[in-house]
């Protein structure tokens, strides 16, 4: 049931601004590309949220199967400029949620993430559907607040706790992608195959007097080494899961768009 994440989604990023930017005056949203990649691992076999469903901070999201209540189980990540401490994020958050009688806020502490030590706090709350309870955890660095969100209905969240805090302490943010890959023959792999990829798009872009993104869009392009790097970014790299494949995918297709047009004497 994907309105219930968006309710979730939509609840904490109308509290996002707030808190980035408390007293002060509204700012633009900031693109993710200007940052570090955030990127987390989620339970396995859930869904993928569409683009579509999530707001404006969220950059990606899940759901789990539904409980007997019909609540779908979601997680996502949201990621916003800020210019507060973490100390001082957590405390406003509190006030916020507190706001609402009907809402139960506490903190739980610290959590070590792949990245350094976030804070993790706990909601409790009502939906339509009946009492949800809401893990979250805020992790600050250079300026930016990545936030993990999980969100079940309390009859089912003990049996989800463990998989949440798992996907919590995934949370990875790097500038290089490639330093998840603890493999040095899978690194070097993906390494190759970018540069192989890059070399022929040239080929292409030269061959056929095209733009970057003619060349990308090429149904002979596509079908002989875009979808073959697809294939081995999910087949080779699925212990790093589906948000850091489609950083990869999206970095790769961005460093072809950046390629020069070449022309043919």
């Amino acid at each position: 049931m994907i309105k219930v994440f968006v309710f979730a989604a939509l609840l904490f990023c109308s509290l996002f601004g707030r808190v980035a930017y408390a007293g002060e005056e509204s700012q633009p949203a900031v693109s993710i590309e200007k940052y570090d990649h955030g990127f987390f691992i989620p339970p396995k076999e859930w869904d993928i949220v569409p683009p579509e469903h999530l707001s404006s901070k969220v950059v990606i999201g899940f759901v789990g199967k539904a409980s007997k209540s019909g609540f779908r189980p979601s997680i996502n990540l949201a990621i916003e400029p800020v210019r507060v401490t973490l100390s001082e994020y957590i405390k406003v958050l509190k006030n916020l949620y507190e706001v609402d009688r009907e809402n139960r806020w506490r903190a739980l502490g610290s959590v070590k993430t792949r990245s350094g030590k976030g804070r993790l706090t706990e909601i409790d709350t009502k939906t339509e559907l009946g009492p949800v309870r809401i893990l979250q955890m805020i992790f600050i660095k250079d300026s930016h607040a990545y936030i993990l969100t999980a969100a079940a209905h309390k009859e089912s969240f003990a049996t989800l706790y463990k998989e949440f805090l798992a996907s919590f302490r995934s949370l990875t943010v790097t500038e290089n992608l490639e330093v998840a890959i603890s493999e040095l023959e899978k690194k070097n792999l993906l390494q190759k195959r970018k540069e192989e990829l890059l070399h022929t798009c040239e080929e292409v872009i030269l061959s056929k007097n095209m733009s970057p993104t003619e060349a990308f869009n090429d149904p002979s392009f596509q079908e002989m080494q875009w979808k073959p790097f697809e294939q081995l970014i999910v087949n080779e790299y699925g212990d790093l899961g589906p948000y850091w494949q489609i950083l990869v995918l999206r970095d790769m297709q961005k460093e072809i768009s950046l390629l020069e047009e070449k022309k043919s004497p």
